[in-house]
């Protein structure tokens, strides 16, 4: 058995998997279904530049002013949350729009913080107790 010590250090690796949350048909359109299949993009595609704007393409809304709507609440409120908790970390540049979720997420690219909480997080503020009953089933991250 290997010893740790100075100069012997071994690091043990920790793998991260990802749960995506399941979104019923009934709750797509709603803020908790698109905040968590927002959720869902991010965690799983790394090529994902706008998680939000995404999930909002992909929710059941009748017609275009309404998801135009309910994108620009669901991007203020996401990007109020991630300026609250991120901006010693996020290093926008001065002129970035910060009031933009792709803003938030491109900086997140480097690693120094994880938007995915922040998207978690607001999901199971708006979440229902109901939603639970008809299926929602929240997103999460294992060891």
């Amino acid at each position: 058995m290997a010893e740790q010590g100075p100069g012997n250090r071994f690091e043990e690796e920790v793998t991260m998997s990802y749960t995506p949350a399941v979104v019923p048909t009934d709750l797509q359109g709603t803020s908790t279904g698109i905040l968590w299949t927002a959720a869902n993009i991010l965690a799983n595609d790394p090529k994902s530049t706008d998680a939000l704007a995404e999930a909002i393409t992909q929710a059941r809304h009748p017609g275009p002013a309404i998801r135009a709507s309910t994108h620009q609440m669901l991007e203020q409120v996401a990007t109020s949350r991630a300026a609250a908790r991120w901006t010693m970390h996020a290093a926008l540049p001065a002129t970035a729009p910060r009031h933009l979720w792709a803003t938030w997420q491109h900086a997140a690219k480097n690693g120094a913080f994880d938007l995915w909480p922040t998207l978690a997080d607001l999901a199971a503020r708006y979440q229902g107790e109901s939603d639970n009953l008809i299926g929602l089933t929240p997103g999460h991250h294992t060891h």
